[in-house]
């Protein structure tokens, strides 16, 4: 398993099961939220950018996690 901090396209992570832990606590997004980031990925995909960064997302790996 690669522990180091990597940048990875949209397509790998939607590859993997990922699943929220019990522990994590709940984020809610509104309409208008969901609406920003929905436009700026849209307007840079039909920019046809290379790379867009939308942030950080940490994975934890859960051996009880189903295959």
């Amino acid at each position: 398993m690669n522990t180091e901090p990597r940048i990875v396209t949209i397509g790998d992570l939607l590859a993997l099961r990922l699943s929220l832990p019990e522990y994590q606590r709940p984020y809610t997004w509104n309409a208008k939220s969901a609406s920003t980031l929905y436009w700026d990925v849209f307007e840079a995909y039909s920019n046809s950018l290379d790379e867009y960064r939308i942030g950080s997302v940490i994975l934890c790996y859960n051996e009880d996690t189903e295959s």
